[in-house]
């Protein structure tokens, strides 16, 4: 999920979209080539998961599985079960001022419904990640915290 409030890098190419992210420097890879989704157990887990994606209109939708199963969440309170998937949606406002997120996620082991989530983002392709910027201030933490 992107619950972290670090910022995000999204590049984008003709067949594969990456997700860099400043917590914890991760790297999402998002497959636009066609390729289906592979059954679930064929590929290898991973936190991110596998993903694959297409455009509808103007909007990224993206499905998963293969997250690496994990009670405690990985970081952001979210346990994965071993057939865990969730599909999510990436529109860019048409100013191209806000990012709208939604995911929706199924999980048998942990859940007894699909779950949804929206989120809003500031769309920021000025910003450059720093070497320290992971680590956070206390000010920083305290406006998270007040944002939950």
């Amino acid at each position: 999920f992107h619950q972290q409030p670090q910022p995000r890098k999204i590049i984008q190419t003709p067949k594969l979209i990456l997700i860099e992210y400043e917590a914890n420097y991760g790297l999402r890879k998002i497959y636009l080539d066609g390729r289906p989704l592979p059954k679930h157990g064929d590929p290898q887990p991973w936190w991110y998961g596998y993903s694959v994606g297409r455009w509808e209109g103007d909007t990224l939708v993206v499905d998963t599985i293969a997250y690496e199963p994990s009670i405690s969440g990985l970081g952001v309170s979210v346990p994965s079960g071993p057939a865990k998937h969730t599909v999510e949606h990436f529109t860019l406002s048409p100013d191209k001022v806000r990012l709208r997120y939604e995911i929706t996620v199924e999980d048998p082991m942990y859940l007894t419904a699909p779950a949804k989530l929206q989120q809003q983002w500031d769309h920021r392709p000025d910003l450059e990640f720093t070497q320290d910027s992971a680590g956070c201030t206390e000010d920083a933490k305290e406006k998270y915290k007040q944002a939950l």
